[in-house]
């Protein structure tokens, strides 16, 4: 019921928003979290995506927390035409304890 997904990332894009998307088993629900706008760096930094930030994004189950994942996708919205490039070098979803003291 706890965890944190944490993403490795860097690039050379300008300030754009990152969206990290859940889908489950369906196809149909999804969850999402949006980073707006997202700094990019030319080192590797560390994204930690709390659960508590998660938002349904749209689907038939109408909202709630997904159950069973089939697929994980990474987007980025802009619609100015600014061009780089980011590269992901990991992505994992971590548990945590229900109590932060415990971490």
């Amino acid at each position: 019921p706890h965890y944190v997904a944490i993403l490795a990332v860097r690039g050379t894009l300008p300030p754009t928003e990152l969206q990290v998307k859940l889908v489950d088993t369906t196809g149909a629900n999804v969850w999402w979290w949006r980073l707006q706008p997202h700094v990019f760096t030319p080192t590797t930094a560390l994204v930690h995506l709390r659960r508590a930030s998660l938002a349904f994004a749209w689907g038939p189950a109408s909202g709630g927390d997904p159950s069973r994942l089939a697929a994980v996708e990474v987007a980025l919205a802009a619609d100015d035409g600014r061009q780089g490039s980011i590269w992901i070098e990991a992505f994992r979803i971590e548990p945590r304890a229900e109590n932060p003291s415990q971490q």
